[in-house]
């Protein structure tokens, strides 16, 4: 009994000093399996549990596996697994609250941890799922919404949020640059297609 409330102590005084807490987090979903016409990409909140701090714990949850509680009707006729397609296609992201050289008061260059954030949508490793129905790049634009739902925005002074894409080639480049690129590709096939 004794080590039954020594462990219970010892476990509070574990739980309080991480602040262990549950957040939802966006993340890109899809049911494998599901009967309809069109295919969807989901974006919606799921729960994630952590003690990391903010803003660094989010980039990890956007893309952590998630496998969604179901009944037992279900489960024995369906096996569901990961239903995370930033995970499957294997899409990470990355981020922290950026660095720049500031003046201090002495008027000596320093460092200075600023509230924007640089987010890295990580595409190098790619790759899609068999029976997916997916392209690598809708599900990078699935995770880059699931990025700016998590860091909406901001006026300029207080916070902005520039996010990156490192391509299947490992060059990266400004999402901006991405889009642009991507919308480019799609016309040419519109034209090609006449």
């Amino acid at each position: 009994m004794l080590a039954c409330t020594s462990f219970a102590i010892a476990f509070v005084g574990i739980s309080q000093a991480t602040q262990l807490g549950m957040s939802p987090v966006k993340q890109p979903l899809y049911l494998l399996g599901t009967a309809g016409d069109e295919d969807e990409i989901q974006i919606m909140d799921v729960p994630f549990v952590t003690f990391c701090s903010h803003p660094e714990w989010i980039f990890d949850a956007i893309c952590s596996s998630f496998r969604p509680p179901i009944d037992r009707n279900t489960q024995a006729v369906h096996d569901v697994r990961n239903v995370n397609l930033a995970s499957l296609y294997k899409i990470s992201v990355s981020g922290e609250r950026k660095v720049i050289k500031a003046l201090n008061e002495q008027g000596k260059e320093e460092l200075k941890v600023t509230d924007d954030i640089e987010a890295i949508v990580d595409a190098s490793k790619a790759v899609v799922p068999e029976s997916y129905p997916f392209k690598v790049e809708q599900v990078v634009d699935a995770v880059v919404s699931c990025v700016k739902l998590m860091f909406p925005d901001k006026p300029d002074e207080e916070r902005k949020l520039e996010i990156k894409v490192r391509l299947p080639s490992g060059k990266l480049i400004d999402y901006s640059e991405y889009s642009k690129a991507k919308d480019e590709e799609a016309s040419k096939n519109e034209k090609s297609e006449s």
